[in-house]
């Protein structure tokens, strides 16, 4: 005669599978559940939204001042003065021709320097002790004009003076120019290059610390009110550790990402678009270091926030990775030479620093290769730390935990 049948038992290793697959499943859900709280939090909205019209701005205005270009009077009082200066105007258009420079004739000195006070003229160009002068209100005169008419002045003095000794201008000046050229890019390539490196180092900044807070702030929230031994019981430490991370990561990274593309995007419509290509692969090298990196800090600022007991303690737990992300931010905009190339290999501080080299002209590809490797050593002992960290201390109560008080805790 067979055994009777216990109903409940055909239904316990389904109950089990059960178990064990929400078990592994539990991660997502903690993701989702991060990116959801962020995405209705209204201050996170406004911070993104704001950035991203800064962004927006500053291209439209670099694009409007182009298009504007500059405008400047020129007084003069003599006839020989009006024909110099209106040859300065046509040099001044045609070197860029957004830029008009108007000539107007005025009756002597007096009402010349009349002009430039009330600010109906911006230089006064006359002839003065054998030689012609450029005089202005205050400061110095417009660098295009002041060049365009230094330039003029010169040659026509040459040309006078090459004559009277029969000879010619070529002559005379054969071989004494200094030719300049680069190789790659435009001029302004340089300086757009410095500007792009530093607003990527303030993006990695202000990202990182705008994540990093909110994460340890969660996680603090949680252990305060308790929440979380309500979570523990049926989510995994491990799991609410890693979905934690992976759903702020997954956000940092969309944030991040929208930043460059606005800025990349916005590019194209300023007076620098030619750098475009120099510019786009050491941003693409800055958004795979920020991403390694940020998984790195996302773990260790989820550990700051399982060492304290409350909101008050968070200001003692978080400062060691508050002082990380600065000396990475101030190391990556103010080295230079040696130190910026051995910077540029260090965890956390080459995603700022290896950009700008990259964005400063070329680097042997395995540079950035080792470095982005060492990044990804360090954020996988970083997770292996701060899980072992996080599971030690988010469950302890009364008081904050030191790190190395939760190191050597019992699981």
């Amino acid at each position: 005669m067979s055994a009777p049948i216990d109903p409940t038992s055909a239904d316990r290793p389904t109950e089990a599978a059960s178990d064990a697959a929400r078990h592994q499943l539990a991660w997502p859900l903690v993701a989702m559940r991060e990116i959801h709280v962020r995405l209705t939090d209204r201050n996170f909205l406004i911070a993104t939204a704001m950035t991203t019209a800064v962004l927006i701005g500053i291209m439209v205005l670099q694009g409007w001042l182009a298009d504007r270009g500059d405008h400047h009077t020129m007084v003069v009082s003599s006839t020989q003065g009006k024909e110099l200066a209106e040859a300065v105007s046509t040099e001044v258009h045609r070197a860029n021709d957004k830029n008009t420079l108007t000539v107007r004739q005025v009756s002597d000195a007096s009402a010349a320097h009349a002009a430039l006070r009330d600010g109906t003229a911006d230089t006064y160009l006359h002839h003065q002790d054998r030689g012609w002068t450029l005089t202005t209100k205050d400061g110095a005169a417009s660098q295009q004009i002041s060049a365009a008419t230094a330039d003029l002045v010169r040659t026509r003095a040459l040309t006078d003076n090459a004559t009277k000794a029969g000879t010619t201008v070529e002559a005379l000046t054969a071989g004494s120019a200094l030719a300049q050229d680069h190789l790659d890019g435009s001029q302004s390539a340089p300086l757009i290059q410095l500007i792009a490196g530093y607003v990527l180092a303030m993006l990695f900044y202000f990202v990182s610390l705008m994540f990093g807070v909110a994460i340890a702030q969660s996680v603090v929230e949680e252990k305060q009110s308790r929440i979380v031994e309500i979570i523990a019981s049926a989510v995994s430490l491990r799991q609410l550790l890693f979905g934690k991370v992976i759903g702020n990561t997954a956000l940092a990274l969309a944030q991040m990402g929208l930043f460059v593309v606005t800025g990349l995007v916005g590019l194209q419509f300023t007076p620098y678009s030619a750098v475009l290509a120099s510019v786009g692969g050491p941003v693409g090298w800055f958004v795979g270091f920020f991403l390694v990196g940020f998984v790195a800090l996302a773990c260790l600022w989820a550990v700051a926030g399982s060492l304290a007991s409350r909101v008050e303690d968070l200001q003692a737990t978080q400062q060691p990775l508050l002082l990380l992300v600065m000396l990475a931010f101030f190391g990556g905009m103010f080295s230079s030479g040696t130190v910026q190339v051995a910077l540029s290999f260090v965890p956390i501080s080459s995603a700022v620093t290896m950009p700008i080299r990259l964005l400063a002209g070329p680097v042997p590809i395995w540079q950035p290769l080792i470095a982005l490797a060492s990044n990804l050593a360090f954020a996988a002992v970083s997770v292996y730390v701060a899980e072992r960290l996080y599971r030690r201390s988010i469950l302890a109560s009364g008081g904050r935990v030191g790190w190395r008080q939760a190191w050597s805790a019992a699981d």
